[in-house]
C-alpha cells in the first residue's frame, strides 16, 4: 500500500520538496493549502495519522470522527493501534 506522508514527505518527493522550500520542519495539518495541488494530483489512497495530535479529527465539521474530508477527498478510519503509551495511530482510507 502507498501510505501518504503529508508531514515530512517521506513517501512523496513533491511534499518533501515543499517542506524544504518553505524551511519548515514538517506539515502539522493535512489540510494545509500548500499541500492542496499535490494532494489533488496524487489522490492519496491511505493516510497514517497519530492520535496524539488528532489533526485529522479537527479538520472537518462532520459529526463523525470516522469519516473526514481533506482537499475534497473523503477518508474513513480503517484501523487504529497503539504505538506507545502516549500515542495511538490511525490508518485512514480514501473512499470514492
Amino acid at each position: 500500500l502507498h501510505i501518504w506522508d503529508y508531514a515530512f514527505g517521506l513517501t512523496e518527493p513533491e511534499v518533501a520538496k515543499i517542506v524544504k522550500q518553505h524551511k519548515s520542519e514538517a506539515f502539522s495539518d493535512p489540510a494545509d493549502p500548500m499541500l492542496k495541488d499535490v494532494w489533488q494530483r496524487v489522490r492519496p489512497d491511505y493516510l497514517l495519522e497519530d492520535y496524539q495530535h488528532r489533526r485529522i479529527d479537527v479538520l472537518t465539521a462532520t459529526t463523525s470522527h470516522s469519516e473526514v474530508t481533506i482537499h475534497g477527498f473523503k477518508y474513513v478510519l480503517m484501523a487504529s493501534f497503539p504505538l506507545n503509551r502516549s500515542t495511538d495511530w490511525a490508518l485512514w482510507k480514501r473512499i470514492d
